[in-house]
């Protein structure tokens, strides 16, 4: 049987679907280039915004096209498929609609929808669920991930994470150990530490400052960054550790959501812009030059013009190197879902359209500032541009960089000097090797 996966959201459903393609492996299945080419054709979906679950579901139409003429299943997995349950079923092509909880029963359930053309729905909770550390799969590349916990217990009123990933799980310390070292045997060099919210672990006596800093000493040749950090649970010991550690990389991602105080209030935020103010400036004393990236809500209910102001100057006192930013989407059964006073679609656009121009404006300035450094570059691949073949890498604060180079050099940490910048787009000289 020949499975195909394809993933859509964050960094935790890439992570979910590696470790799919690994279970189905280990049950002899074995995995597809194409979907055309596959039996099954899972499909790992994101619900954090109404967009991605658009484009999930767009999508699950056109690969059930492709299934029917070979009768191949069809299997829905994660988050969207965690809220929307049975509903996924009125596409015929649709067997299978599983939950991030069941993932370990996969290949089982497959094998039946093959055979006997099931239909399966399993979106029951497993607070003990999670993937065991692996030690055979080999395909990550230069780039891994390793989750160091499942799930959220945070309330923040637009946010239906916890409702489709369940309450906080931290991850056995030993566990993560074991996967990161896998990981650096198969081949990574930059290796992330993901969790919706990674500050929030803690497992018996070990805290997250405690695991970065075990993990930077296990593999100590290999870049070590973390996502996603929440301002409540930043605190100055993992600041410390990344200051100290000189192979967890100087940036941080930072999901400011607001800058205005009330608007943070009623998100359920924990913080004010104060405390966020406060957490930045230690990094960048700790760390000068350190990367603080972010996430922006425009036109939360209720966001009165001053207040998307107060954001708008916020997120230019903080000269932020890039952000992720949206409009605010209601997602079911939050309790920002059951606010009355929505802002205009046309309003919530102009404000979206005015903070992007900000933040290119700002990305654009912090590349920069870069031009005539020398910077470590890890080497990941090649990119003909302007019909020229060249090396791309990338930085410790995340920006990629082009340069000339041999191909050997894949892989490799390098030194780069920063020629010019366009954009958020480096350009470089090597300097050594």
């Amino acid at each position: 049987m020949r499975y195909y996966v394809e993933t859509y959201g964050c960094q935790m459903n890439v992570y979910d679907s590696k470790k799919i393609e690994e279970v189905l492996t280990a049950e002899g299945l074995s995995r597809a280039a194409r979907p055309e080419e596959a039996d099954v054709i899972i499909v790992n979906t994101c619900s954090v915004r109404e967009h991605a679950e658009n484009r999930a579901l767009t999508r699950i139409g056109e690969l059930s096209l492709k299934a029917a003429p070979r009768k191949a299943v069809v299997a829905v997995c994660g988050c969207m498929a965690q809220r929307m349950g049975s509903e996924l079923f009125k596409n015929r092509a649709v067997r299978l609609v599983l939950g991030p909880d069941s993932y370990s029963k996969l290949a089982g359930y497959l094998r039946a929808a093959v055979t006997d053309g099931a239909k399966l729905l399993d979106t029951a909770r497993d607070r003990s669920f999670r993937f065991q550390a692996s030690e055979g799969f080999r395909d990550w590349g230069l780039r891994g991930f390793v989750s160091i916990t499942k799930g959220c217990s945070n309330s923040c009123s637009y946010c239906i994470v916890p409702a489709v990933r369940g309450p906080a799980v931290s991850r056995p310390r030993d566990e993560v150990l074991k996967e990161t070292l896998a990981q650096w045997r198969s081949g990574v060099r930059d290796v992330t530490l993901i969790g919706q919210n990674v500050n929030a672990y803690r497992y018996g006596g070990t805290g997250f400052s405690t695991l970065l800093s075990d993990v930077a000493e296990l593999v100590p040749e290999a870049r070590v960054r973390f996502t996603t950090s929440h301002p409540r649970d930043m605190d100055d010991s993992v600041i410390g550790v990344m200051a100290v550690r000189p192979n967890v990389c100087e940036h941080i991602h930072l999901p400011l959501q607001s800058g205005s105080d009330r608007v943070l209030e009623s998100m359920n935020r924990g913080y004010t812009r104060d405390r966020y103010r406060a957490i930045v400036s230690a990094a960048r004393k700790a760390m000068p030059g350190v990367s603080i990236t972010t996430d922006i809500i425009v036109g939360y209910p209720g966001e009165s013009v001053e207040e998307y102001e107060e954001t708008y100057s916020f997120f230019e006192e903080m000269q932020f190197d890039s952000a992720f930013m949206f409009k605010f989407s209601a997602r079911p059964g939050t309790a920002a879902s059951r606010m009355s006073d929505e802002v205009p679609r046309q309003e919530k656009e102009r404000r979206l359209a005015r903070l992007m121009e900000l933040e290119r404006r700002l990305a654009s300035a912090a590349s920069a500032r870069l031009v005539g450094r020398e910077m470590e570059v890890l080497v990941e691949g090649r990119k003909i541009k302007d019909g020229v073949e060249l090396l791309t890498g990338r930085t410790r604060c995340n920006r990629t960089v082009l340069f000339r180079g041999a191909s050997e050099l894949s892989g490799k940490l390098v030194s780069v000097r920063i020629d010019s910048s366009k954009g958020v787009s480096l350009s470089g000289c090597l300097v050594s090797a």
